[in-house]
């Protein structure tokens, strides 16, 4: 009885694996295949700065839609992958063009997503001049750093680019992708 017991779960545990395997191949899109195919590769290593420079527009946006995030207005490309995912930058309009990093599996629908800039350059006020930058090594680790000078304006100043620096603030925060296409703090 046991036997019999033992080789069920085995015979169990065999079939859905090969269920699985299955399942894998058949989420392959061919439309997003198509899609990226169409994205320059962004060679590594990558720095940006405040924004990202040479973001183009998304050709033949309508067409791929359904794979471009609603805030995705440009496009810089694909980053090298293992193939278990795959990895666009995209572009925000605000004061810069904005980084944001997707991660997609090969159906087309989004793991994760990181932004790529901490604070945005252009949030500078009568308080603070934020810096963001972000650095992707070839081993594709993300590290993000943003140095906010926190000033202010001595009194009677009638020039901004005369101000005091009360303090800096310096963040970095490094991160991974994990096998499955998820962003992790280091």
């Amino acid at each position: 009885m046991r036997t019999a017991i033992i080789l069920c779960l085995l015979i169990s545990v065999i079939s859905c694996n090969k269920n699985q395997t299955k399942n894998d191949n058949a989420n392959v899109s061919p439309l997003f295949s198509e899609y990226v195919k169409t994205l320059p590769q962004v060679a590594l290593p990558l720095s940006i700065s405040c924004g990202i420079d040479g973001a183009k527009e998304i050709e033949q946006a309508e067409k791929f839609k359904k794979f471009i995030h609603t805030y995705a207005e440009r496009v810089l490309g694909t980053l090298p992958t293992n193939g278990k995912y795959n990895l666009i930058i995209y572009g925000r309009v605000g004061d810069d063009i904005y980084p944001i990093l997707y991660s997609y599996d090969s159906s087309g629908a989004v793991i994760d997503s990181l932004d790529l800039i901490i604070n945005p350059c252009g949030g500078a006020d009568q308080t603070q001049i934020p810096h963001s930058s972000a650095f992707i090594s070839k081993d594709l680790t993300f590290t993000l750093t943003d140095t906010t000078k926190l000033i202010h304006y001595p009194a009677g100043s009638i020039s901004v680019d005369i101000y005091i620096v009360d303090s800096v603030r310096i963040t970095k925060i490094v991160h991974q992708i994990d096998s499955r296409g998820h962003f992790i703090v280091k």
